[in-house]
């Protein structure tokens, strides 16, 4: 049953292989018969759909370096040699 499914659902991604092509085709179609002002328009729209993720992501890796604790960041991680002393890991402490 689960073969079957997989195989069903990879054939459904390759039926719609043709329809994700044809959208790039039309899309860039209808910008290039846009004027000069309208094709300006979409290329602003694209930067506005554009820096809200781009700024998430860059919040998000500021973030977490920066209330990582340096000295993980510092020390090279000897969580080997401490499993043979006996020691439990520092991350654990």
């Amino acid at each position: 049953m689960r073969v079957r499914s997989a195989f069903l659902l990879f054939m459904f991604f390759l039926w719609a292989t043709p329809a994700f092509s044809q959208g790039c085709a039309m899309c860039r179609n209808s910008a290039a018969a846009t004027s000069k002002e309208g094709q300006r328009a979409i290329s602003k729209g694209v930067l506005v759909l554009v820096v809200p993720p781009i700024g998430f992501m860059t919040l998000g890796v500021g973030m977490a370096l920066r209330y990582l604790p340096s000295e993980r960041l510092a020390k090279p991680n000897h969580h080997h040699e401490t499993r043979e002393q006996g020691k439990r890991s520092p991350i654990f402490e």
